[in-house]
C-alpha cells in the first residue's frame, strides 16, 4: 500500500501537492507539537538537503516540515524512539472520485536555521524623526483610499528606531529620496500595524501620506502592476501561479552601496516556507539603543544564484513575474538573513486584510483600501 501511496503522490501536480502539504501541516500541527517535545512548529514548504560537501540546497519538492529545537543523531534517536519523526505522512485524497491514500513526504529542519533574521533598512529613501534619528528604506508600493495616496513600507523604515511600546508607529517623520534629501515626498502617518515584544505577533507595516506624487513615482522607475492580476489574493492562488511557471523576484534597490555592480537585479527567489502558522523571531533596533527580538508571521524566500538581501533592502516589493510584462505584487520584504541568503516577506493578502490590523493596536484609513497599478 505504501508503494502505491508514494506513486499517487508523485502523480499529483505540484499545486495539488502544495495544497495537501499545507492542509496536513495545519490539521496535524497541534498533534505533533504536543506529541514530540523536540517539535516547535509544523509548516509546509520545500525540502532542504546538504550535498556531499555540507552545502545546503533547496529542492523543488513540496513537503510537510517539522521545525525542531535541534536535530537528534541516530544514537540519540535510538535512545529516545518517541522523538523519531516520520519520513512521510499518509492521508486520504479524492482521486478520480475515490478516496485513496497518498504518502506526503516530510522534512526536518533545525529551528536555528530560521534564527538570525535582521531587519534591513534600504537606501532608496531617507526618513528622519524630530530627534534627528534617520532610517533608510525602500517603499514597497502605493495604496489609495479615496483621493489620498499612501506609500507602503515597514514601520522600522518610516519610524526611525521605533519605540518598543507595543505599537512602534511614530507619525510625522518626512520621507525623502536618498539622492535628493531636500524634497519630502511623503510623511509617516499613524496608520498601519504594530511592533510588540515577546511572543506576541507583530505586523511591521506602516503607511505614509504621499505629498509629491510625481517625485515619489520616480522612485519606482516606471514599474506598474498587471491590470488583470495586480496582486495575489491568497497563498493557494500563489501556489497555482508558481505551478504555471511564475517567477518570484525581489525588487531590491539598485543604489544600495553594499551591493556590488555584479549583482543580478532584481533578485530571483523561491518560496521555501509558506506564510501560515510559523511565528518567526526577527532582530530589530529600537529607541535608546535597545535591540530586541520580535515575532512575525512571514513567508520565507530563498534567494537564488548566490545572491542575498542586504542591510538596505527592507521595504522593497516582492513580485511575481508572469508571461505578461507587468508583474503581480506578492508582498513586502521586511528582513533577511545574509548568511543563509533568505528573505522574510509579509504577504500582500495580509497587508490588505483589515483583520490583521484589528488583531493588535493597528489602524487603517477610513474607506476601502486599494492598490494603484502604477505609483
Amino acid at each position: 500500500m505504501l508503494l502505491e501511496a508514494r506513486k499517487r503522490w508523485l502523480s499529483l501536480p505540484a499545486t495539488r501537492q502544495m495544497q495537501l502539504a499545507r492542509c496536513l501541516a495545519e490539521c496535524r500541527r497541534v498533534e505533533w507539537v504536543q506529541r514530540v517535545k523536540q517539535v516547535v512548529a509544523v509548516v509546509s514548504g520545500l525540502r532542504r538537503r546538504n550535498d556531499s560537501e555540507g552545502i545546503e540546497h533547496l529542492h523543488n519538492e513540496p513537503c510537510v516540515i517539522f521545525v525542531v529545537r535541534r536535530k537528534l543523531t541516530a544514537d540519540q534517536l535510538a535512545r529516545q524512539p518517541a522523538q523519531r519523526l516520520p519520513t512521510e505522512l499518509l492521508t486520504p485524497v479524492s482521486i478520480d472520485g475515490q478516496e485513496q491514500p497518498v504518502a506526503v513526504p516530510t522534512d526536518v529542519q533545525d529551528e536555528s536555521r530560521l534564527l538570525g533574521g535582521v531587519a534591513q533598512g534600504s537606501l532608496s529613501v531617507l526618513s528622519e524623526n524630530s530627534d534627528g534619528v534617520r532610517s533608510r528604506g525602500a517603499l514597497a508600493w502605493v495604496l489609495k483610499v479615496g483621493s489620498q495616496r499612501y506609500a507602503l513600507a515597514p514601520i522600522h523604515v518610516l519610524s526611525p528606531l521605533p519605540a518598543l511600546d507595543g505599537v512602534g508607529r511614530a507619525p510625522g517623520a518626512p520621507t525623502r529620496p536618498r539622492k535628493d534629501s531636500s524634497q519630502t515626498v511623503a510623511r509617516a502617518a499613524d496608520l498601519g500595524g504594530y511592533l510588540r515584544a515577546g511572543n506576541q505577533r507583530s505586523f511591521d507595516v506602516q503607511l505614509a501620506e504621499v505629498l509629491r506624487p510625481n517625485a515619489l513615482s520616480a522612485l519606482f522607475g516606471g514599474r506598474q502592476l498587471s491590470a488583470s492580476r495586480p496582486y495575489v489574493r491568497n497563498e493557494p492562488e500563489l501556489d497555482a501561479l508558481l505551478a504555471q511557471g511564475g517567477q518570484l523576484i525581489i525588487a531590491a534597490p539598485r543604489d544600495n552601496p553594499l551591493r556590488g555592480d555584479s549583482s543580478l537585479l532584481p533578485l530571483s527567489a523561491e518560496r521555501s516556507i509558506h506564510s501560515h502558522t510559523l511565528l518567526l523571531p526577527l532582530s530589530y533596533d529600537f529607541a535608546n539603543g535597545v535591540v530586541d527580538v520580535i515575532h512575525h508571521q512571514v513567508m520565507e524566500l530563498q534567494v537564488r544564484f548566490g545572491e542575498r538581501t542586504l542591510a538596505g533592502d527592507s521595504g522593497c516589493a516582492v513580485l511575481l513575474r508572469n508571461d505578461d510584462d507587468d508583474p503581480t505584487l506578492v508582498g513586502m520584504h521586511i528582513a533577511g538573513n545574509v548568511d543563509r541568503g533568505v528573505s522574510f516577506v509579509i504577504p500582500i493578502w495580509d497587508i490588505l486584510d483589515p483583520a490583521r490590523y484589528s488583531e493588535g493596536p493597528g489602524a487603517l484609513p477610513n474607506g476601502p483600501v486599494s492598490l494603484v497599478l502604477s505609483p
